[in-house]
């Protein structure tokens, strides 16, 4: 059985009604290659789990007109089609409880291996923004791919970054590839396919639907071997794919953001329950490469401070301080704090002997 013939086999499985991922690695247990399942019998069929009289039915009633037309439209659009056993398909995403049948991929023909998520809400504010972007830009030049979403707010963010620095970003749709959503990244979608790829588990012309995002989550954290969250609402959907890296057996990583602001409860409960707190690209470096964090500050005494003796708040304003002056409004405006709790903070900052400040409204690293 040729290559084409097997991919064929494997588009019609995949057009199935009621034949999902897990059903599938049941079909393949028992019958090896996609096109021996349509030689099989209705009673050969009957007897795999998850096989009922009805999808035995439309597997004996399949036809190829369907799967030949996908494969079709993907050739002019230059969309490949991925199998498992295609090197872009992902040794990690293989080892996902339910991987997917394939995927549909357009973009450059190699990227960076290692892959880590960056994910978070839609209504990010300019400070979680800001750390989407530069922690990107950060592991994309330490040889990272960035696997985001596509959608608005810390998806695009992190997928910018990572194209600002030079670096790969992988964009997982939960739409079909020729139907990019929202319409308004298309410019954007463009510049990750020829930076990176467009990865969708839906054929071409498949709009968006409400129900295909926890499908589309599954494929991001699969993909990765840490997932990162910057900015989440207690019911985010950014925790739901933090959940599933959990269950994947993946690191967990979250931003801490102001006390008072709905955007970082998640993050504050996935501390809670035990994710990584991440202040900077390095410390979640130090996790995934099993090596020393950048000093942040000089001395083990002074960054074991940093990391578990400061408030929330001490730690927002800490992690938007740069080495070089930054000012205190700059901080005011990113952090969104009232003025008197930044200054209130800056002052215990600077009596922990961790920031400078100058007679200039600007302060600096100690």
């Amino acid at each position: 059985m040729t290559e084409s013939n097997n991919l064929i086999s494997l588009l019609r499985l995949y057009l199935i009604d009621g034949l999902g991922p897990r059903t599938y690695c049941n079909l393949k247990s028992v019958f090896g290659a996609p096109a021996n399942v349509f030689t099989a019998t209705a009673k050969e069929l009957r007897a795999v789990p998850g096989i009922g009289p009805q999808v035995a039915d439309r597997i004996l009633c399949s036809n190829t007109s369907a799967a030949e037309a996908i494969r079709e439209q993907c050739d002019q659009h230059n969309i490949e089609i991925i199998t498992p056993e295609n090197e872009h398909f992902g040794d990690l995403l293989q080892e996902t409880y339910t991987p997917p049948l394939l995927l549909f991929r357009r973009g450059i023909p190699r990227i960076a291996s290692k892959c880590v998520a960056v994910i978070g809400t839609r209504r990010c504010s300019p400070y979680g923004r800001r750390i989407a972007r530069e922690m990107s830009a950060k592991l994309a030049q330490c040889g990272y791919t960035i696997v985001s979403g596509l959608a608005y707010g810390i998806d695009a963010a992190a997928h910018e970054g990572a194209l600002e620095s030079g670096g790969n970003t992988l964009a997982v749709l939960g739409s079909g590839l020729l139907q990019i959503y929202p319409r308004q990244h298309q410019e954007l979608a463009d510049r990750i396919s020829g930076q990176g790829a467009l990865l969708s588990e839906f054929a071409p012309n498949v709009g968006p639907n409400k129900t295909h995002f926890p499908q589309r989550n599954r494929i991001i954290s699969g993909l990765s071997s840490a997932t990162i969250v910057i900015q989440a609402a207690e019911r985010s959907g950014a925790l739901i794919t933090a959940n599933l890296a959990l269950e994947q057996g993946r690191e967990v990583f979250a931003i801490p953001g102001p006390v008072n602001d709905y955007r970082s409860r998640g993050c504050h409960q996935l501390i809670r329950d035990g994710a990584y707190l991440a202040e900077s690209a390095d410390d979640i470096l130090s996790v995934m490469e099993n090596a020393p964090v950048s000093q942040i500050m000089r001395g083990d005494a002074k960054e074991q401070t940093v990391t578990h003796e400061l408030s929330n708040s001490e730690l927002l304003v800490y992690s938007l301080v740069e080495e070089s002056s930054t000012s205190v409004d700059y901080l005011i405006q990113s952090s969104e704090l009232v003025v008197s709790e930044v200054l209130q903070t800056l002052t215990q900052l600077e009596l922990k002997r961790l920031i400078v400040r100058d007679s200039t409204q600007y302060v600096s690293r100690a």
